[in-house]
């Protein structure tokens, strides 16, 4: 018997391709001055300093809300920081709270490549769904409905954007060298939430 698959609420994480020759050594050059830590926030608007880049990632941003998530209005960044890792660093699942949009701008990977590990998210951390059972690995492996994990890789001048709420990670890369990114968030330049309780970026 024939049967049709309904994929629901479909999400989009889109790749744009950025050139970032001209802001590459003077990024790294403001968060070498910052070491000791694997994640240079040198600070929480760091692109205040770069209006050019700024303007590209916030168009990026602005196209995905008004094509994809139909959210009118403008989109800006409200913090952005770079990040600095080497070999076994890795990121741990994580959100971006607060935001519309998150992204990610690839600026220097060893070889030239690394990826990007999506999550879906386990309904029985919510506490109300408890009779979730495990799909068997191999199977999963061959299903987009039964994957957990989705892995994306990504080169130099790679531009990823999604929405905030997307559970994702950073795998060790196990090659030599430096990983340099750059992340930021937006929200509406309009702002959102209630009249009373309007959140608005700066």
């Amino acid at each position: 018997m024939q049967a049709e698959i309904l994929d629901l609420f479909p999400t989009a994480v889109v790749r744009h391709s950025v050139d970032v020759k001209p802001w590459l050594e003077q990024l790294k050059s403001t968060a070498m001055q910052h070491r000791g830590s694997h994640s240079y926030s040198v600070t929480a608007h760091l692109l205040d300093d770069y209006p050019e880049l700024a303007k590209i990632l916030e168009q990026c941003a602005t196209d995905y809300t008004q094509q994809i998530l139909a959210i009118k209005g403008t989109q800006r960044i409200q913090t952005s920081w770079l990040n600095h890792s080497q070999g076994e660093d890795f990121t741990h699942e994580h959100v971006h709270s607060n935001a519309v949009v998150a992204m990610c701008l690839y600026l220097d990977l060893p070889n030239g490549q690394d990826r990007i590990r999506f999550h879906k998210h386990d309904p029985r951390g919510w506490g109300i769904y408890n009779m979730m059972f495990d799909p068997e690995p191999e199977r999963a492996a061959q299903s987009p409905w039964a994957k957990t994990t989705v892995e994306i890789p990504v080169k130099n001048g790679d531009l990823l954007l999604w929405p905030a709420w997307l559970l994702h990670s950073v795998p060790p890369t196990n090659n030599p060298g430096s990983r340099w990114t750059l992340a930021a968030n937006t929200m509406p330049e309009a702002g959102w939430g209630s009249l009373l309780h309007e959140y608005r970026v700066r």
